[in-house]
Formats: C-alpha cells, sequence, structure tokens
C-alpha cells in the first residue's frame, strides 16, 4: 500500500499556491485499496487542513465531497 509523505504534499501545495493555485479539490478516497488502512482514511483531509493553516483559509478555495 502506497503511503503519502506528508511534508512533501506540503511542500508541493504551498509550490503551488506561491504560482497562483489557489482551488484545492480533496476527498477521503478518490481510489480505494481493500483492505483500506484506517490510518490513512481522511489523510487527504488533514494535510489540507495542516496547509491552510500555513495560507489563511481565506486564501484558498476547497472543495469536497460529502458521499462517495
Amino acid at each position: 500500500m502506497m503511503k503519502v509523505d506528508g511534508n512533501l504534499a506540503l511542500k508541493i501545495m504551498r509550490r503551488a499556491y506561491d504560482l497562483g493555485v489557489n482551488f484545492i479539490d480533496a476527498t477521503d478516497r478518490y481510489r480505494v485499496q481493500l483492505p483500506v488502512d484506517p490510518n490513512h482514511v481522511d489523510n487527504a483531509e488533514r494535510i489540507v487542513g495542516r496547509f491552510l493553516r500555513t495560507v489563511g483559509r481565506d486564501s484558498a478555495v476547497l472543495a469536497t465531497k460529502v458521499r462517495g
């Protein structure tokens, strides 16, 4: 199972933001791998939340899904 490097993800989002990207589309799972590792459920939201705390939530647009 692939693991996400949260610090690398933050660096990538920061670089994109610095280049003018301010729209983030997130969900807790775009691709389901069975069995689901409970340590990775909602990981995208956690990382995006960490990022938004660094730039301020009023400076970015966040889209997410209610149910898959």
